[in-house]
Order: structure tokens, then sequence, then C-alpha cells
């Protein structure tokens, strides 16, 4: 039951935008990782 202010739904989206994050952040990782073995790949990269 709510208070008129939407409490108990802020409480209800809480572990839903916690598991938005987590997936956000296993996104992040994959794109970056794809994109350093594309950077990594370049012809003109030069090379320490």
């Amino acid at each position: 039951m709510g208070n008129g202010w939407g409490g108990v739904e802020r409480c209800q989206n809480i572990p839903q935008l916690a598991n938005m994050f987590r997936i956000y952040a296993a996104r992040v990782v994959l794109f970056k990782k794809t994109f350093q073995s594309l950077v990594a790949d370049c012809p003109y990269h030069p090379v320490p």
C-alpha cells in the first residue's frame, strides 16, 4: 500500500535498478574488450 508519494513503488524498483546496472556494466566491458582488440590490430598502431 502506498503513501501517496510512491514510497512502495520506489522500494520495489531498487532491485530492478541494481539489475539494470549489472546488465549495463556487462555490456560496457564487452564493448571495451571488442574495441581494444580492433585497435590493437590496426596496421598503423605504433608498437612500443
